[in-house]
């Protein structure tokens, strides 16, 4: 109830048909049960939760109604990612993904969980900038749906894979020389440059860092560069 006085249809003890009036309460409150623990499908090492219609990426998304396995006797982390898919893992929550419970296991079965969902259902994913600063190696693949922003020391030269991004998102990465300079990269086949910005030769005195961004266009499975920033 918002108030004292409420705008929802109330329950009487002497009205008919009481069911249709509960369900068509549930039926309007349901954003706010998106990913919600359901229990006919959370049995032993189980765990049930409800979909719903969600915007990702500001557009209306339908996410289905899912199971994910747990991990017996441990704590299990379950959350969702900025697409909307639901995992579980015993190591925490993930930086830039929704928590939605935690759930502590014995050998068969869930002895008690927290709910850690927040006000606000309809929209998931952090807001905020989603800043990650992998250890460089000479490949590497940048998952997008956990991040917005790659910090990555060149220690080498380095291949890239880009994956995850959702349509439309901006995708930012910012290249620092090690202190020997002059460290090459090659860009995924799934970017795409033009005319006005060509693949970018980068800066290579030592220290110096540039920033490249792109744009994921998911119907078509590319990262369109739109900024080229050298030498900071």
């Amino acid at each position: 109830m918002s108030h004292s006085t409420t705008l929802l249809d109330l329950l009487s003890s002497s009205q008919a048909q009481k069911e249709v009036t509960a369900n068509s309460l549930l039926d309007a409150a349901s954003p706010a049960m998106l990913f919600g623990r359901r229990a006919p499908t959370t049995a032993a090492l189980t765990w049930g939760y409800y979909g719903g219609t969600v915007l990702v990426s500001g557009l209306p998304t339908q996410i289905g109604n899912g199971t994910v396995a747990l991990t017996a006797s441990a704590t299990n982390y379950v959350e969702a990612t900025s697409s909307g898919v639901v995992s579980a893992n015993t190591a925490g929550f993930t930086v830039g993904r929704t928590a939605l419970y935690t759930v502590i296991t014995g050998a068969a079965t869930v002895n008690s969980y927290t709910d850690q969902r927040t006000v606000g259902g309809g929209s998931i994913g952090t807001p905020a900038k989603r800043i990650a600063a992998p250890t460089w190696s000479a490949t590497i693949t940048l998952d997008w749906s956990s991040y917005d922003v790659y910090r990555i020391t060149l220690s080498g030269a380095t291949t890239f894979t880009f994956t995850g991004a959702t349509d439309g998102q901006n995708c930012m990465l910012e290249l620092l020389q090690d202190g020997a300079g002059s460290r090459l990269v090659t860009w995924p086949a799934t970017t795409r440059f033009s005319a006005d910005l060509p693949a970018p030769t980068l800066t290579t005195i030592a220290s110096k860092m540039d920033r490249i961004g792109f744009q994921a266009n998911a119907g078509l499975n590319k990262y369109d560069c739109v900024a080229v920033v050298k030498g900071y």
